[in-house]
């Protein structure tokens, strides 16, 4: 198929606009149909969304001869990101409108209508159902994009709406492409299949919830889980809070000792593992019995990372041992505690993780590693910045050179991390009493979304690197104002957090802050300028901001008393900003 272009899409428009209204770029959908299929253009409109209410669909086909249901979504641009505000209507509201009440499908949305009349009629011809994406970008970047596959795992979640609508005795495969309209010579195509493994669940107990959950609860073989591991690699963590941590981990170095004494030792029998451990915890889009074994589709562990991190070390540091060579059938004999819960949607599987890894001490901000927003920043952060955001703990370790490099990260920048971070953002909102008791941040719901607003994904990368590279050189700047500033300026070395809030705004407030963020918002290296614009602000306009407000009453009194609390209000930095407008002609800046 030879390259679309918008003189073509503006030749469709001009003939078909007058009827079915839209832009002009509305009719990519069409002309793309019409020229991959060999339709009419008025007959390949016809199959296309033009207005609101898309659900996440621009269009459809039923092609017969290759017995695929086609699902489109189309976007008249180079950027992959623009697909997942689609991904998450299509999660939210459209399989259910296709594949689940037809009664909604009818009445809402005429598009809709006649693809579902079009289904009915039709779907003994069906046997695969393909999502696909079609843009002008890279394939390759698309695919690589950690937030589509997080929002694809999450449509994959509604794909017993498939099963049932088709009827289980005639499974219904689903795949998703990425497909671009500016490769040359022909679509470029990039298919990501759903993948389905075998586990051994012995015993097995089956637990519903109100909304539709199941939960299945057994004894699985360890080595069924490693198995997993090995196929999926840090993928199968991708719903885990954590990567796999240090070996030096006192929970980790049991692990390792109890693999010694089952296998090398003979000294405990594998039936004693079961007892000791605590379990794992996984997720499934899909559970199924074949043969008198479960089959897994796209697992995902929620808790129990350690486990299986701790014995593919064992088993890569003792592959060559010869008590393990002659006594590694013992690890097949190791059952482990397993709860597996399917048909769970996303916000309820991030309810699950929070809960299971409560058991084990674990930091706050871990709770929110796999929320949406962490994974949308983590591609921005890549794909603009070629920086790597450690939203999971110890991810940034977890990856070899030779996978960073595929990632396009700059391996020789520090990660961006989700803690300091989130002190970042708070500075920024002049939040000071919330820096320092950041936990209450990730653990409670509403503070969570409004540090991380969906909105943060719109601002400019180089202004938060420009920020958060602050608390980089904590030390040097707190230095620094006291030796040029004397003992009279002692308390402000009590109050960071301030200091770093204010330094935000001077840099916000900065008559170069463009030209500031272009230089040194592009890395997390701390550049030598940078660091002296820094000190040069800190001494010369925020410390005397500080002094200035706290000779004020009420807080000179509290610092002749040596009490210097009021450094970690709010209050005190929002006098702080009163005076620096005042004397400064600074405005209270965003990013």
């Amino acid at each position: 198929m030879r390259q679309i272009t918008e003189s073509d899409l503006k030749v469709a428009w001009g003939r078909l606009h007058e009827s079915l209204g839209g832009k002009k770029e509305d009719y990519f959908a069409a002309v793309y149909l019409s020229r991959e299929f060999g339709l009419p253009i008025d007959d390949a409109a016809e199959r296309c969304a033009f207005g609101s209410y898309d659900h996440g669909l621009d269009a459809y086909h039923i092609d017969g001869k290759t017995r695929n249901l086609y699902l489109f979504q189309f976007k008249w641009s180079e950027d992959h990101n623009l697909f997942k505000d689609s991904l998450h209507r299509l999660v939210d509201s459209g399989m259910e409108r296709v594949f689940g009440n037809p009664k909604a499908a009818y009445t809402e949305n005429n598009f809709l209508g006649r693809l579902r009349a079009d289904l009915n009629e039709k779907q003994g011809l069906i046997d695969r159902v393909l999502i696909v994406f079609v843009f002008k970008g890279s394939v390759e970047k698309a695919d690589q994009s950690k937030g589509l596959e997080h929002l694809r795992e999450d449509l994959e979640s509604k794909n017993h709406l498939i099963g049932s609508y088709f009827g289980q005795d005639r499974p219904v495969e689903l795949t998703f492409e990425f497909r671009s309209s500016e490769t040359r010579g022909r679509t470029a195509k990039h298919i990501r299949k759903t993948h389905k493994y075998p586990v051994r669940l012995s015993a097995p107990l089956e637990r519903s919830h109100v909304a539709g959950e199941r939960l299945h609860v057994g004894f699985a073989r360890l080595m069924d889980l490693y198995a997993l591991y090995q196929a999926m690699g840090a993928r199968l963590f991708e719903r885990n809070i954590r990567f796999g941590l240090s070996e030096e981990r006192s929970a980790n170095r049991s692990l390792k000792r109890a693999f010694e004494r089952i296998v090398l030792d003979s000294s405990d029998d594998p039936s004693i593992f079961a007892f000791n451990h605590n379990g794992v915890t996984l997720s499934a889009e899909h559970l199924s019995v074949e043969d008198g074994t479960i089959v897994l589709t796209e697992p995902r562990v929620l808790n129990g990372a350690q486990t299986l991190t701790s014995l593919a070390r064992f088993v890569e540091q003792r592959k060559d041992h010869p008590v393990y060579l002659q006594n590694r059938d013992r690890l097949d004999q190791i059952e482990v505690l397993a709860k597996v819960i399917d048909r769970a949607e996303p916000p309820f599987s991030v309810g699950v993780t929070i809960s299971t890894n409560k058991q084990n001490p674990v930091d706050p901000w871990n709770l929110r590693a796999s929320e949406q927003i962490q994974v949308d920043l983590e591609d921005r952060f890549c794909e603009e910045l070629s920086l790597f955001y450690e939203r999971q703990e110890k991810s940034w370790e977890s990856y070899s050179l030779e996978e960073l490099e595929e990632m396009d990260i700059d391996k020789n920048q520090k990660p961006i991390q989700i803690r300091p971070l989130a002190q970042t953002l708070l500075s920024v909102q002049g939040e000071i009493d919330r820096m320092s008791r950041i936990g209450d941040v990730f653990e409670e719901e509403k503070l969570f979304r409004k540090t991380f607003p969906d909105s943060l994904l719109q601002v400019d990368l180089k202004r938060i690197v420009l920020t958060y590279k602050i608390h980089l050189r904590r030390r040097a700047l707190l230095r620094y104002v006291e030796e040029n500033k004397g003992p009279s300026f002692q308390f402000i070395q009590r109050g960071w957090n301030l200091l770093w809030a204010l330094l935000i705004q001077a840099l916000l407030n900065h008559k170069d802050l463009e030209k500031l963020a272009e230089r040194f918002g592009k890395s997390t290296s701390m550049e030598t300028e940078f660091t002296e614009t820094l000190k040069t602000l800190a001494v010369n306009k925020v410390v005397p901001i500080i002094k200035k407000a706290a000779l004020e009453s009420p807080y000179q009194d509290q610092l002749q008393n040596e009490k210097t609390a009021f450094l970690r209000t709010k209050a005190f930095y929002q006098r702080c900003m009163q005076r620096a407008e005042d004397d400064l002609g600074w405005e209270k800046m965003g990013l």
